[in-house]
Formats: structure tokens, C-alpha cells, sequence
């Protein structure tokens, strides 16, 4: 039995021939067999210095290059069939190699743990012999955040140790205690000074990695000492939550990709504590972090990528992606929510034919647990601390067929993570994504930082053509849609005349590293209205925004598609980022922009005024191969109001204006939504909460 599943009384032993696990086994009895026909060994490490995962991509589109054991220096693209060479991409090619051979040491491991069979145990324990025979020898080398031996930085050397320490524990029965002193002493023990060496002492997911590794470590090496200072020391595990875990269950760095990269970290380490009999009370904390994605989640299980995230979790499958994370976080909680969203059809997305499944999965309390009518676990419309609110048509809230709803960002920064994009959308209609966080892409796209990184990607405000500077913005209030109601977020934020100390050292724009002056003042609200079906099944989206000085004030909206009949001069004399391209000024600042939608081809449309003028032009989506159709609606002056209408479904919506400074009306066809603005609903930083909308609807038949 693995030390790490001793705590659970988890055996391996005849999975293989157990029906609930059928698919799991293929797929490691597959990857098993890969790794006995692999060329790979331990000490082909030696060769080359791996480089940053990172640069394994081509720079052209940001996609993964085609990985061969046996070509070390040719680097294949597929989606475009061309060759990439240079050093970046052969020590790429190496930190690939190294990622691959203990793949191959983690099939091997675990086949021998399940089936006994001499050539998993044979192939296992030659991979970790080899590996401490060269171990010492390599050259402490890196460029990034801590230097490494195996991997290129101390995180990857930390991810590292955490599944070289499950493999060790699947094969050292079967090790001699020669094998067992050579992989401690000159493997697993120089793994740990590496890693010490390069601790960060602060609050981040890479220091989460950093003391799972360590912690991983000390269970394979019996070191109980060990494991419980990584525990308890400064920036020690249990600060890491502590500090770096908001209160609503997400990790601080706004990025779902962070969340669940540094929860597989928590996994690692809980595991690891409670091997070692450790008291780490945090069980209550990994459920949050596990259950408070579910909660925000739409239908399809998607959420926004906000800040540095890729697109995993915003397309489906969604947070099926990380089905082994669920499964693992609830075989270690025991958690009733957990194990309902597993046995909910929500579920059925999650691949079950997986090696953590064949680990962690418990088929007898999937089939047990009561099946949930609609959505498995308590949905929430607002999560305050992390500054996320969301609008969902009443259809949608029962959890089952498309969803259509409304996201709205407005919480902190995110630390060096974080974009500059306070007050964004992101809107989905019967399940297609038309307006949508941009996410990121690999650091090394040469486009990463000049476009993804700024506010110019993102459906929000921009001050005279510079990036915001970090801040957070507030919420001022949220109604849910109901049956004959229509529901309403109101959003704020407030530019002051200092940084954000959660912003420091963070770069802002690629040509301007300080806006904080451009802003000063500058005070932006953001308020979105949704009508449920029966009342116009349409979204009203109002921008205010108010400075002491004139700026060029601009709102720009991405559409995931293209324009349906570009139109306007060509407007190659308005100052925007390279990345626009067929740039044209429209005849009319106000009006209808027509849209063909990426995700399904159909029309739709977009009513908006309140500009003095309207700039179309193609935008980089994501990946960067996809483009968007974008808009930038501008007014030159200290105040705007911009109002924009987005049908939702059928609605029949013919136009929109604003016919006095407190009124915005939307035609439908015969009848017209006149809407009423409070005298308190200003771009005003004094502004304060409300409970009732600080809007009035009046129908006009």
C-alpha cells in the first residue's frame, strides 16, 4: 500500500481486474505499455539543460509543438506544418523530455502497484535509480522565478518532487535497500536543498508548490520534521490559505488557472500531511476552494478565464477539465456537496478513464450519493471579495439547457496576474460565448503582453489610450432575474491619485509603466439590467463615467465573430494598438452594429449610443488565429454616457436612445422601454449601496 494512501486504507492491488475501473486501467495499462517501449531513461537527462516549459510552443500561434522522444532538435507545428529552430525551442525540447520520462516513471509506478508484474517494477525503479545516479551532477541552472537541476525553476522542480514521490511510494517494496539509500541520499534529499534554497518567504501559488514538493518529499523520506516545518513555519501551508484564499473560496489571483493550478498544489500537500499523521486542519478550506467554482459556474460548468488564465475552464467541457481534481478533493474531504456534484449529470462530463481515477475514485459513493434535481450545489449570484456578479435569465438558473447570462468583474487586481480590466463583461446567449474575457496565452506569444495583458483586449473603459492602472472597484448592488422581474448589477470603481499597493511593480502598459496620473480622478460606473423573456428578454448595459479634467473616453466591446457588413471610411489617422486591424470610423457613432457570432454562426445584433464616434475594427481573440469584431465607442470630454442594448433571445429590439440626461429609451418594435435614472445613479465615488435599483422601467404600449 502507497504511504499516501495509508490514511484512506486505499489498496491498488486487483484494480486491473475491477469492472467500476475498466476504463481508468486501459487508459494507465496504455500509457504502462508506452513507457516499456519508450527510449527515454533516467540518465538521458544529462544531455541537455531543460528549459522553461513556456518556450515549447510555437511563436507564431501559441499552440504546443509536436513532441518526439527520438528528435531532439527538430520542433514540429502542426496547425500551421512548419519547423521552428533555435535554442529556446532545443531546451524546450528538453524540459518536454523530462516532463515525459516521468509521465513514463508514473505509468510504470502505478501498473506495478496494481498488477505486480516484474516489467512495471523493473521499469519504475530504473527510471528513479538512473535519475539519483545523475542527479547531483546536474548544473543548478534557470533564468525565472528560483533555478532547478531537473526542470528549469524551483517550481518545476517542485511539481517534480510531488510525483516523484508518489512513484517512490507505489515501487519501494520492491526496492533493495541499495536502491532505497541511493534514491534517498542522491535523489530525493538534493531534491530538497534545491528547493529550499529557492523559497520565496511571501504568499503565491508558486510557493504552494514549493512546500508540496517539500512536503512530498519528506513522506517518501520518512522525514516528519521536515513535512511539519513547511507546515507551520512564515508563508509555512497553512499562512499560504490563510493569507492567499479569499473569503469566498478563491484564490487571490483572480486566474481560475491559478485556482486550480495551485489546488492541485493543496492536494499534494494535504495528502502528504495526513500521511505523516500530521494535524492540518484545512479540509474545510479545500472543500470551499473546490465547491466555489461550481457555484459561479454556468450551465455547460463554464466560467470566465479572468487574468492570467487559459482558456480551459471558459469553453466546455469547463470545469469537467479538472474532474481528477474532484475526485481527489472529495475522496480526502468527505464532503456530501462534493460527492452530489459527482453523482449529479452535471458529472457525466468528467473523464473517468483517468490514472486519478483509478486512485482516488470511489464508484460505490458516486452511484450512492442522491442524484440532484437541477443544479447540484447552492449557486451563488455575487462573490464579493474576488469582485465577480452574474445575471442569469430564470431559464437558465434551474441548471439545465443553455444558459444565458450576463459576468461582470470588479474586485481586486490579482497581484501579478491580475489584468487591468475593472468593470468588464462577459456575455453568453443560449450557451454561445458573444462577448468574452480574452483569457491569456503562453508568455512567450509575442503578443501576450502587448495585447492580452492590457485593457485594449478587454470589453470595458479606456482613459486617452493607456492601459487602467491596478485598483479595485466595488459593488454598489445585485438583483437577481426572476419570472416578471428584471434583475440588475451596479458596479463601481474610483481612481485615485496614488497606486494600488496590490498593483506595485506590476506592468501596466508596454509603452506607459505609470497611468496612475491619466486616471486620477476618474471615476467609472457600470450598470447592467436584465429583462427576463416575458418582459423584452434583452440586457441594458449603462457606462457613466465622470473625471475632473477632458479625456478621451473610450468603451470598447469584443465580439467573439465577425462584422456582418463592415462599414465607414478606412481610419488609419485614429492612434490605436497594432492589433486592430481594417480600422474604419462609422458615419454614425450611434445605431445598430450587425454581428455573425464565432460560436454558431448566427446574427446578432448590438444597439448602442452616447458616443461621438464609433471606430470598427478586427481584433486577436483566442487563440490568436481566431479574431473578434470590435467596436470603440469615444467621446472627448470630462463625463460620458454610454448605452448599449444586447437581446438575449428573441427580442424585437428596433432601437435606443437617450432622450434626456436621466432617460434612456429602447424601441421594441410598437412598444418602448423608457428608463428612468435615478438623481443618485452617478459616476459619483461617494455613491453608496442600494437595495432597490436605481433605475425605473416605464412601458409605453
Amino acid at each position: 500500500m502507497s504511504t499516501f494512501l495509508r490514511p484512506r486504507g486505499t489498496t491498488l492491488d486487483g484494480r486491473d481486474r475491477d469492472p467500476a475501473y475498466a476504463a481508468a486501467w486501459r487508459t494507465v495499462e496504455s500509457a504502462a505499455r508506452a513507457s516499456l517501449a519508450s527510449p527515454l531513461r533516467g540518465r538521458d537527462v544529462t544531455d541537455r539543460p531543460a528549459g522553461w516549459g513556456h518556450n515549447y510552443y510555437c511563436p507564431v500561434h501559441s499552440g504546443a509543438l509536436r513532441f518526439e522522444e527520438t528528435q531532439p532538435d527538430r520542433h514540429h507545428c502542426e496547425e500551421f506544418d512548419h519547423d521552428v529552430a533555435g535554442e529556446q525551442f532545443d531546451t524546450g525540447w528538453a524540459y518536454a523530455r523530462n516532463v515525459r520520462l516521468l509521465e513514463h516513471l508514473d505509468a510504470s509506478a502505478l501498473a506495478a502497484a496494481v498488477t505486480g508484474r516484474r516489467q512495471h517494477v523493473e521499469r519504475a525503479v530504473g527510471v528513479l535509480t538512473e535519475l539519483a545516479e545523475v542527479y547531483p551532477g546536474l548544473p543548478l541552472h534557470g533564468e525565472k522565478v528560483g533555478r532547478a537541476k531537473l526542470m528549469h525553476q524551483s517550481l518545476e522542480e517542485a511539481v517534480a518532487a510531488t510525483s516523484l514521490a508518489r512513484s517512490h511510494a507505489l515501487v519501494e517494496r520492491w526496492m533493495t535497500p541499495q536502491q532505497r539509500e541511493l534514491v534517498a541520499e542522491r535523489l530525493l534529499r538534493p531534491m530538497v536543498a534545491v528547493i529550499e534554497q529557492h523559497l520565496m518567504n511571501r504568499t503565491h501559488n508558486i510557493e504552494v508548490w514549493h512546500l508540496a514538493g517539500l512536503a512530498s518529499l519528506a513522506v517518501a523520506l520518512d522525514d516528519r520534521e521536515l513535512a511539519s516545518s513547511t507546515l507551520t513555519r512564515e508563508h509555512g501551508f497553512e499562512s499560504q490559505l490563510a493569507d492567499g484564499v479569499r473569503a469566498d473560496g478563491w484564490w487571490y489571483e483572480g486566474s481560475p488557472g491559478y485556482h486550480f493550478y495551485m489546488l492541485t498544489a493543496v492536494l499534494n500537500a494535504v495528502e502528504s500531511y495526513r500521511a505523516l499523521e500530521l494535524g492540518a486542519d484545512v479540509a474545510t478550506v479545500l472543500e470551499q476552494m473546490l465547491l466555489t467554482p461550481l457555484r459561479v459556474a454556468r450551465n455547460d460548468l463554464t466560467v470566465p478565464s479572468t487574468n492570467d488564465s487559459h482558456l480551459a475552464t471558459a469553453e466546455p467541457p469547463g470545469l469537467a477539465v479538472h474532474a481528477d481534481l474532484y475526485v481527489r478533493g472529495a475522496a480526502l474531504c468527505r464532503s456530501e456537496e462534493l460527492d452530489r456534484f459527482l453523482a449529479s449529470s452535471q458529472a457525466d462530463a468528467l473523464d473517468r478513464a483517468t490514472a486519478a481515477y483509478l486512485v482516488h475514485g470511489r464508484p460505490s459513493v458516486e452511484r450512492e450519493a442522491p442524484r440532484a434535481d437541477g443544479w447540484p450545489v447552492p449557486r451563488v449570484d455575487v462573490q464579493a471579495d474576488s469582485g465577480y456578479a452574474v445575471l442569469r435569465q430564470p431559464t437558465a438558473q434551474r441548471g439545465s439547457g443553455p444558459d444565458t447570462c450576463a459576468f461582470i468583474k470588479f474586485g481586486p487586481h490579482g497581484g501579478g496576474h491580475g489584468h487591468p480590466d475593472k468593470l468588464e463583461i462577459e456575455l453568453v446567449v443560449e450557451g454561445s460565448r458573444v462577448i468574452a474575457d480574452p483569457a491569456t496565452t503562453m508568455y512567450t506569444n509575442p503578443i501576450h503582453r502587448p495585447w492580452y495583458v492590457q485593457t485594449w483586449s478587454h470589453s470595458t473603459v479606456l482613459v486617452d489610450r493607456i492601459s487602467q492602472p491596478p485598483t479595485r472597484g466595488r459593488l454598489l448592488g445585485h438583483r437577481q432575474v426572476a419570472p416578471g422581474s428584471f434583475g440588475c448589477v451596479d458596479t463601481m470603481v474610483a481612481f485615485g491619485e496614488e497606486p494600488d499597493p496590490e498593483g506595485v511593480g506590476v506592468l501596466w502598459h508596454i509603452d506607459d509603466p505609470a497611468p496612475v496620473a491619466a486616471y486620477a480622478g476618474v471615476t467609472i460606473r457600470r450598470v447592467l439590467t436584465m429583462l427576463p423573456p416575458e418582459l423584452g428578454d434583452y440586457l441594458l448595459d449603462l457606462v457613466l463615467v465622470d473625471s475632473p479634467h477632458p479625456h478621451a473616453i473610450d468603451l470598447i466591446t469584443h465580439v467573439r465573430g465577425r462584422l456582418d457588413s463592415p462599414a465607414g471610411r478606412a481610419a488609419t489617422d485614429r492612434v490605436l494598438l497594432p492589433e486592430f486591424r481594417d480600422v474604419r470610423l462609422a458615419a454614425e457613432p450611434t445605431g445598430r452594429t450587425d454581428y455573425r457570432l464565432t460560436d454558431d454562426g448566427r446574427p446578432w445584433s448590438r444597439w448602442h449610443t452616447g458616443a461621438d464616434e464609433l471606430l470598427t475594427a478586427d481584433t486577436p481573440s483566442n487563440p490568436t488565429s481566431q479574431r473578434c469584431a470590435s467596436t470603440v465607442e469615444r467621446v472627448v470630454g470630462r463625463s460620458a454616457l454610454f448605452a448599449a442594448v444586447l437581446p438575449l433571445g428573441q427580442a424585437r429590439v428596433t432601437g435606443v436612445r437617450t432622450t434626456a440626461p436621466s432617460t434612456v429609451e429602447v424601441v421594441l418594435g410598437e412598444r418602448t422601454h423608457r428608463w428612468h435614472l435615478a438623481p443618485q445613479l452617478r459616476a459619483d465615488p461617494a455613491a453608496g449601496t442600494w437595495t432597490e435599483p436605481p433605475l425605473v422601467l416605464e412601458v409605453d404600449a
